[in-house]
């Protein structure tokens, strides 16, 4: 999980600079998304280097954590700073077993990195589809998914379950030039459903069925120790 979280960020963060180097009428945002997309990659690169430190650099990730829960402790914003410490500790070794599964198998980490490349490409493209599905022309592929990766990047560190509602008005903020002030709105409620609330939906079915299934099977089958019981009464 650790390695999907670093290599969706780094890719994020790829996207968003490349489009932010190469594409220089995308970067036309007003001052308010501009201070947001600087919030956003901050956030990012602070969270993927930090993961980075806690997988390959443990004794000085150690040494952090021990710092900040003294500090905590100090603060009385602990109740057992001993529990919280063998906690910590636990979860240190566990990133460290993943660093050293990443180690034996680095080609996983391109296959991984690569894939989030191209899923959020292929996410940074739904807009585009959206504006051809409208029959409108004017704006290229590049100028359309370029906003939308700068958009993504600006909003999905906020402290907000999915950015609802400043990724839709950030859409609406960002696209006006190019779906227009008539489209806009219908434009980003189609683009949103199928890039957010469609995925919601979808796992929202699967884990619905799964549950119900797994809870039919477990009321209909017998307890191992019933089955154990008769297999011996047979026996005897």
């Amino acid at each position: 999980m650790m390695l999907i979280a670093i290599c969706y960020q780094a890719a994020s963060l790829l996207w968003g600079g490349g489009v932010w180097l190469f594409c220089p009428n995308v970067r036309a945002m007003g001052g308010g998304m501009r201070l947001l997309l600087f919030y956003g990659a901050s956030i990012m690169l602070l969270l993927t280097t930090g993961m980075l430190i806690v997988m390959f650099l443990p004794g000085f990730s150690r040494r952090i954590c021990e710092s900040m829960l003294k500090l905590f402790g100090k603060l009385h914003l602990l109740r057992n700073p001993e529990a919280a410490k063998e906690k910590m500790g636990r979860q240190l070794a566990e990133y460290a077993r993943g660093a050293a599964c990443i180690r034996q198998n680095p080609g996983l980490v391109l296959r991984v990195f690569g894939l989030c490349l191209v899923q959020l490409g292929c996410l940074f493209m739904v807009p585009w589809a959206v504006y051809l599905a409208f029959g409108l022309g004017g704006h290229s592929l590049m100028e359309i998914a370029g906003v939308q990766a700068l958009l993504t990047l600006a909003v999905c560190n906020l402290p907000l379950p999915g950015a609802v509602g400043p990724a839709e008005g950030g859409f609406v903020a960002a696209f006006r030039t190019v779906f227009g002030a008539e489209l806009v709105t219908p434009a980003m409620l189609v683009s949103r459903g199928i890039s957010f609330y469609a995925f919601l939906f979808i796992s929202f079915t699967v884990l619905a069925v799964v549950h119900f299934r797994t809870n039919a099977y477990g009321l209909s089958s017998p307890p191992v120790s019933a089955v154990r019981g008769k297999s011996s009464v047979a026996g005897l």
